[in-house]
């Protein structure tokens, strides 16, 4: 390994404590998932990396795991969820998550950007839990990636002054998660903001709500006299959200927002 990847591995865990990662990934707790890892990885092949557990970061970059790791070694990546159990990983991947506790029950999510790729690895304590998430409740995943750029988004911006700077590269068991436990996930997840990965933005939930009767088809008073506001501030609004998304169109705006769910 060399020196600037270490020194920079170092800079990174001190943006942020072992307690930070664990109240954020907390609700997790509720879905069976022991593990998570947070990468967004950049076209200059420099990335960062936040995970619940900093002992095994630290092992993963230190010891050049990550020319093991079969998402590491990816030269493109598409958006996708994938099962651990579906990949080819590597010999030297599963031994050394053993050591740190970490099964090979796992998912992860990729989603591309227009500079960069995020990566929200999930692991839980058996494939039973995993398979069933894959299978009915990935939305859960997606809502705890929404929660988890909200609660970290301070986190992540100082890390992003710490970037890791990447070698070349060569060529509880559960079948059901029953109402109780969604419940609780769903009041320990709420967020204010929605967070677009494509474009890396946010929507608050008055953008979001202004928009949703725009494109009904109501006009900005109508807008401005349910929601107590002046047809300005709505029009102002939708503006912002057109800007923030690059739509110049209502159909445009339409089209991005069912792609992301949030219509």
């Amino acid at each position: 390994m060399n020196n600037q990847l270490a020194n920079n591995v170092d800079k990174l865990l001190r943006v942020y404590s072992h307690e930070d990662m664990e109240r954020v990934c907390e609700p997790l707790k509720l879905l069976g998932i022991h593990h998570f890892h947070f990468s967004q990885v950049f076209k200059d092949n420099t990335r960062i990396s936040l995970s619940k557990n900093k002992t095994w970061l630290e092992h993963f970059y230190k010891n050049n795991l990550s020319s093991h790791a079969h998402f590491s070694r990816l030269r493109a990546y598409q958006n996708s969820i994938t099962l651990w159990s579906d990949i080819n990983e590597s010999d030297v991947i599963l031994k050394e998550r053993k050591l740190f506790s970490i099964t090979n029950n796992g998912i992860t999510i990729v989603s591309n950007k227009l500079e960069s790729c995020n990566l929200y690895h999930f692991a839980a304590e058996d494939s039973v839990q995993v398979n069933m998430l894959f299978a009915s409740h990935t939305e859960l995943l997606h809502q705890f990636i929404n929660y988890f750029h909200e609660k970290a988004f301070s986190i992540i911006k100082d890390t992003l002054k710490t970037k890791l700077i990447m070698p070349p590269q060569e060529n509880k068991k559960l079948t059901v998660i029953d109402s109780d436990l969604l419940d609780a996930f769903n009041k320990k997840t709420k967020y204010k903001r929605f967070y677009i990965d494509e474009y890396n933005c946010y929507l608050t939930r008055q953008e979001m709500a202004i928009v949703k009767e725009w494109i009904q088809g109501r006009s900005c008073a109508q807008i401005a006299a349910a929601n107590h506001s002046s047809p300005k501030t709505v029009q102002t609004h939708i503006n912002n959200v057109k800007s923030k998304l690059q739509c110049n169109k209502m159909s445009e705006l339409i089209n991005l927002l069912r792609q992301v769910s949030l219509i």
